[in-house]
């Protein structure tokens, strides 16, 4: 499911692949599900979030932003 999500999110959201946001919220999805970083990631997670749920709620948060833009892009994009 979390892969269609993305694919999605992919897919609607105007230039996602030069996006600065696309890549934070895929360096925070990884350290909140202890997968794999590189150093310079894992510093930059440590030095702009004080705890875990800090990183955890900003993911949450910057997922919903992309999301909700994808969506208004699609909806923008579709006869209703």
């Amino acid at each position: 499911m979390y892969s269609n999500f993305w694919h999605f999110i992919e897919s609607y959201l105007p230039n996602y692949y030069t996006r600065d946001d696309v890549l934070l919220s895929d360096m925070l999805f990884r350290y909140v599900t202890n997968d794999s970083m590189s150093f310079e990631d894992m510093q930059y997670i440590k030095d702009n979030y004080s705890t875990y749920n800090d990183a955890r709620n900003a993911c949450k948060e910057l997922d919903i932003k992309l999301a909700t833009e994808a969506l208004n892009n699609y909806f923008g994009k579709q006869p209703l």
